[in-house]
């Protein structure tokens, strides 16, 4: 039998790797950009916290007055779009692990090597994100 037909027949791919670490790789993007959507989130209202607003006032003759625009500033969005983004890359990280540890004896990659990577971006993107927000 050749190896494409005998693969057919049982259960599982030839090679899985790909397809884990596709997915470890969306996920920890996923995560990357819920980062980046605090940032964002937080940029934005620190902006429309700045602006004011001009008001028509009570005498027609006086022209509109300038108020501010009532917005407060909390870190709350930021800070809670790092902490979600965070536990999602490292729930990407064990699910990786997880699922590569099924395949380790039969493909070989650099596990940790991954690993590591999505550890880092994921400390950098938290402190860029931090500087960002505190």
């Amino acid at each position: 039998m050749s190896d494409e037909k005998l693969m057919k027949e049982y259960r599982g791919p030839s090679k899985q790797y790909p397809t884990i670490e596709r997915k470890y790789f969306i996920r920890i993007f996923a995560g990357l950009m819920i980062i980046l959507l605090g940032v964002i989130g937080q940029q934005i209202t620190v902006e429309l916290s700045n602006t004011t607003v001009l008001v028509q006032g009570p005498d027609p003759g006086a022209g509109p007055s300038e108020i501010s625009s009532g917005i407060d500033v909390t870190r709350t969005g930021g800070m809670l779009a790092m902490l979600v983004g965070s536990v999602f890359n490292l729930r990407a990280i064990t699910k990786y692990r997880e699922e590569y540890g099924e395949i380790k004896e039969i493909e070989k990659r650099p596990e940790m090597l991954f690993i590591l990577g999505g550890l880092i971006l994921t400390i950098a993107a938290i402190g860029m994100a931090g500087s960002f927000i505190i």
